[in-house]
C-alpha cells in the first residue's frame, strides 16, 4: 500500500473531492482524521470507509475558526501520535458577486472566503508544521484551483485567494525544506461534484439551489465543457489520484509545485478556428434564460 502507517487529516471531507481523496487515502493505507462542518455527512464518509476496512477518525470542525482548527490538530496526535499529511481542501467553492455589487450580504460572503479559504489553509499549517518539524518529515496538500491562474467575472475574491495560496504554498515550501516537510497545491479545473450551484444557495437558499440545479443544471456543465480542450469533464476520483501520489513517498523530491489537473484549460488560447460556435450560441442563449431568472429572484 503505498501510504501505509501515514497518519493524515483530509478537510472539507464531507463530500465531493475531500470525500473521494479520503477514500483513496483509506484504501491506500492510511489512517485519516476526516473533518467537516456537516456532522451527519461526515459520519455517512465515515460509515463508507469503515465499511471497506479503513482506519478512520472523525472530527467536526469549522475552517473559518481557529480554535477549531488547534483542536482539530490536537485530536488527530492524540489519536494518531502525530501528522504525517495535511490536506487542506475545505473551502467556500465561489464567491459569485461583483465587487461593486450593492447586497448586504457581500461583504460578509467576502469575509467568508477570506476566512475559510485563506486563513483555514494558513492556520492549519501553522499547526502541524511544529510536529512534522520535530519528526522530520511531513507533507501539506493545499487543494487550489484553475481559477488561481485564469480570471473569471464575479469570483475577485476566490480567484484572488486561489491565487495566493499558489504564493504561500511556494513560501511555505521554502521555509519547511530544510525539516524534510514538503508543501504543494493540487489546482483542479472542470470538476465533476454532486452539488450544483453552490453560490445560488448562498444567494438564495436551499430551495433556489435546488430549482437552479433543476432548470439549468445542463448549462453548467455546458460552460464547462466548453473550455475543455479534452472535451470531456473531470472527476474527484482524477483529483483522488493525484492527492495519493503527492502524498506518497513516490513524490519525495516534489515540493513548492502546482499540478493542474484540468483537462488542459490552462494551456487553452482560444481562438476562432477551435472555438465550438454551435455550442457557444446554444449557451449563451441558455445563459440568458438563466439571467433571466435570476433577476427575478432579485427583485423578490
Amino acid at each position: 500500500m503505498r501510504l501505509e502507517n501515514k497518519r493524515m487529516i483530509v478537510t472539507g471531507a464531507s463530500r465531493g473531492i475531500g470525500r473521494v481523496m479520503a477514500q483513496f487515502f483509506a484504501r491506500e493505507g492510511a489512517s485519516v482524521v476526516i473533518s467537516a462542518r456537516n456532522e451527519k455527512e461526515l459520519k455517512a464518509v465515515e460509515e463508507e470507509i469503515c465499511s471497506e476496512g479503513g482506519d478512520v477518525f472523525l472530527k467536526i470542525a469549522d475552517m473559518s475558526r481557529k480554535d477549531e482548527i488547534k483542536d482539530l490538530v490536537e485530536y488527530t496526535v492524540e489519536q494518531l501520535g502525530s501528522v504525517d499529511v495535511l490536506v487542506n481542501n475545505a473551502g467556500l467553492p465561489m464567491f459569485g458577486c461583483a465587487i461593486d455589487d450593492p447586497a448586504d450580504f457581500v461583504e460578509d460572503r467576502f469575509n467568508q472566503v477570506i476566512d475559510t479559504n485563506f486563513k483555514g489553509y494558513w492556520y492549519a499549517a501553522r499547526y502541524v508544521i511544529p510536529y512534522m518539524r520535530k519528526q522530520k518529515s511531513g507533507n501539506i496538500i493545499n487543494i487550489s484551483s484553475v481559477r488561481g491562474h485564469l480570471g473569471l467575472a464575479n469570483e475577485s475574491a476566490y480567484c484572488g485567494v486561489k491565487g495566493a495560496i499558489n504564493m504561500f504554498t511556494k513560501a511555505l515550501a521554502v521555509e519547511a525544506a530544510h525539516d524534510g516537510v514538503r508543501v504543494n497545491t493540487i489546482s483542479p479545473g472542470a470538476i465533476q461534484t454532486e452539488a450544483v450551484g453552490h453560490w445560488i444557495r448562498s444567494r438564495y437558499g436551499r430551495e433556489a439551489q435546488k430549482e437552479y440545479a433543476e432548470k439549468f443544471g445542463d448549462v453548467f456543465e455546458q460552460g464547462m465543457l466548453l473550455n475543455q480542450p479534452m472535451n470531456i469533464v473531470g472527476q474527484c476520483e482524477d483529483v483522488a489520484h493525484a492527492a495519493v501520489f503527492i502524498a506518497s513517498d513516490e513524490a519525495r523530491f516534489i515540493t513548492g509545485s502546482d499540478l493542474l489537473i484540468d483537462g488542459g484549460l490552462t494551456s487553452l488560447l482560444a481562438e476562432p478556428p477551435a472555438l465550438d460556435l454551435e455550442g457557444l450560441s446554444s449557451y449563451y442563449q441558455n445563459s440568458r434564460e438563466m439571467r433571466k431568472w435570476l433577476s427575478a429572484l432579485d427583485n423578490e
